[in-house]
């Protein structure tokens, strides 16, 4: 869905593109090596990470010098880490901040938000989608006091068929189905279990998406999103 932020006539044509990661790592489950291996072969120019735990943070801010990385078990570790110039902080959200970075691309200045819903089916439940709804208001708070391009990627916990999706949807592009019509699932309920939803995102507006690749991480019952993303209308 074309954003209500999108303004078509001041487009010209893609330039340098940019790939970015995002990608639910299940804390202390994540099987390092593989998520090295996977780091190093995809070569991403920005990752996001959600349930982010110690370990991974030492992998991740060796590969990348620029990063701004909450690691915690349990489920609110989160994290940017990029090789762009850059500024970070914190979105807030309600029981879950989430976290913005002001990337220095070769298109320019890209706005990128990492996020990460609660958990829909948490009991008691209710309690769970009145958080969500809240955690969107935060969100599109921030979003109004800010320009595009801008890009909001990570784990929404809510398919294509959620009303949180359709709330996100209503304002920015899902930049992975604009690269993939018929888009991979990127989550099980348990890890080398076969994936079942899609509810890990990659939105945006101003931004354009060229590929997209959604690959197993071991150890994580979430796959990891590798898009190749262009900033139209760019010098």
């Amino acid at each position: 869905m074309r954003s209500t932020y999108r303004y078509a006539s001041a487009y010209r044509a893609p330039t340098v593109a940019f790939r970015l990661m995002t990608a639910n790592l299940l804390q202390e489950r994540l099987a390092l090596g593989q998520f090295a291996e996977l780091l190093d072969r995809e070569a991403p120019d920005v990752v996001v990470f959600q349930e982010l735990a110690g370990p991974a943070a030492k992998l991740v801010a060796e590969r990348f010098p620029n990063h701004w990385l909450r690691p915690a078990f349990r489920y609110t570790g989160r994290g940017i880490a990029t090789r762009f110039p850059v500024v970070f902080g914190d979105v807030s959200m309600p029981g879950r901040n989430g976290t913005f970075a002001e990337l220095e691309t070769p298109d320019g200045v890209v706005r990128l938000v990492g996020v990460h819903l609660h958990n829909p089916i948490d009991f008691p439940w209710w309690v769970s989608v009145r958080s969500r709804g809240a955690q969107l208001d935060g969100l599109f708070d921030w979003v109004k006091l800010h320009d595009p391009p801008m890009v909001v990627a990570g784990d929404f916990n809510a398919s294509p068929a959620w009303p949180a999706y359709k709330r996100v949807a209503a304002h920015f592009e899902d930049l992975v189905l604009a690269a993939d019509p018929d888009p991979a699932p990127t989550w099980a309920w348990r890890p080398r279990w076969p994936r079942m939803l899609r509810i890990d995102h990659v939105f945006g507006v101003g931004v354009q998406s060229t590929r997209v690749e959604v690959i197993p991480v071991d150890g994580s019952d979430h796959a990891a999103i590798v898009i190749d993303l262009v900033v139209p209308g760019s010098a």
